[in-house]
């Protein structure tokens, strides 16, 4: 499944939407705990290679989407992507990245943060982006 990032939107979940309207829409999923201090479960959509966070009212808060989908941002397509990749392109449209951690790409005031791993030939590329979607 590919997946755009919009403003308060990841594909077709919105920030605030209900869990069982994302489960109508995504289909299929295995609900789990993210850690024992978790506030709520996180469901795990596989076919769309995609968790989502809820509070504990169940209203999305994030969306992570693992490399097996897609993410685009204003157009870019940044899984599989290598830092200086993200950055350059990221540049050409005003979008300032914060790189004080090695393991992360985050923009959007931390927001939007992309996470990186060393592929098989021993570059760091994106591997999964998690969207902050809460309202604080």
């Amino acid at each position: 499944m590919i997946f755009e990032y919009q403003t308060g939107k990841v594909g077709c979940v919105s920030a605030g939407m209900d869990r069982s309207e994302v489960r109508r829409l995504l289909g299929k999923f295995e609900e789990f705990r993210k850690s024992p201090d978790s506030i709520n479960t996180t469901d795990d959509f596989a076919d769309a290679a995609a968790h989502v966070y809820y509070d504990n009212h169940d209203h999305v808060v994030g969306v992570e989407v693992h490399r097996e989908s897609g993410l685009f941002y204003r157009g870019l397509s940044v899984m599989e992507k290598t830092p200086e990749q993200i950055e350059s392109s990221l540049s050409t449209l005003s979008v300032e990245c914060d790189r004080s951690d090695s393991s992360m790409i985050s923009i959007e005031g931390g927001k939007v943060g992309m996470y990186l791993m060393e592929d098989n030939g021993g570059v760091d590329v994106v591997v999964s982006v998690y969207v902050d979607l809460s309202e604080t």
